[in-house]
């Protein structure tokens, strides 16, 4: 999806266009950008080996333009096109650049990272659990209702949190962000909700359920997540799940969850004030 901010964000600055040379008109004075189709062409070649999107005619005619302040172009993970398939054992993995780069993200959406080591002790965590149902899970798995309620819970319970049941792809862009950036854990199945971990507190946690154990030794879209965990400086745990016909509901241990959910919450809350 290609998300327009806000009119009145000021444009990029001029050696930011120019160092997007591939984008820009030779024809026109000025850093001007290309028109949108271009774009979507160039996004699909990049981010997915071919073309994969259509021409939008209805959005625009051949012969018009469209031309954004500010644009982001969401790359797919599991290409490998945010360099996190490949894993390497050892070494410090941090990339501050990737936190700051973000952080611009939520700036330019009128939002800011939370800083967790401001938070009060005895403040209660909030857990995010990213569910998908029928119409969403665009990959045929999603959650049954009556397990999440119970981990909801048993969450709320053991950790002294907020837990809020949450599917992101029925929020605009925005309100995304900022249910992001408000949590402390989130929880979810391998996918691209997933990616919204970038958006949490330093020191925040993830736990991804997945069908296999991660790291893997090597290049796999298996290692996404946890590569990008790693790069955020946030903590990761996988858990294991299971699909069950015909209903493609996904089943996993609960009580894994809420162990792994515990060990992140001590840890966050040694990071309190």
């Amino acid at each position: 999806r290609l998300m327009q901010l806000e009119d009145q964000l000021e444009p990029l600055p001029h050696n930011s266009a120019e160092s997007l040379s591939w984008l820009r008109d030779p024809t026109l004075p000025g850093p001007k950008i290309r028109p949108l189709a271009p774009l979507l062409q160039l996004w699909g070649h990049v981010f997915a080996g071919g073309p994969r999107l259509p021409r939008l005619k209805t959005l625009m005619p051949r012969t018009a333009g469209l031309c954004f302040k500010h644009v982001l172009l969401p790359p797919r993970a599991c290409a490998g096109s945010l360099l996190t398939r490949s894993w390497r054992d050892g070494g410090h993995r941090y990339e501050p650049k990737a936190v700051g780069f973000t952080g611009l993200i939520l700036e330019k959406f009128g939002l800011a990272r939370r800083d967790i080591s401001k938070v009060a002790r005895d403040a209660p965590l909030r857990v995010t659990v990213e569910v998908r149902d029928a119409r969403t899970a665009h990959n045929g798995r999603w959650f049954d209702g009556g397990s999440i309620s119970r981990l909801s819970i048993e969450l709320a319970k053991r950790l002294h949190a907020e837990v809020r049941t949450e599917d992101f792809g029925g929020l605009p862009m925005r309100d995304q962000l900022a249910r992001a950036a408000e949590t402390d854990i989130l929880m979810g199945i391998h996918g691209s909700a997933l990616v919204h971990l970038m958006f949490l507190p330093l020191g925040s946690g993830i736990i991804e359920l997945t069908r296999s154990p991660t790291p893997m030794k090597g290049s796999a879209p298996e290692n996404t997540f946890v590569s990008m965990a790693k790069w955020m400086g946030m903590q990761y745990s996988y858990v294991l799940f299971k699909v069950v016909p015909p209903n493609r509901f996904v089943t996993f241990s609960q009580s894994a969850v809420v162990a792994a959910a515990m060990d992140m919450a001590k840890d966050i809350r040694s990071r309190h004030s």
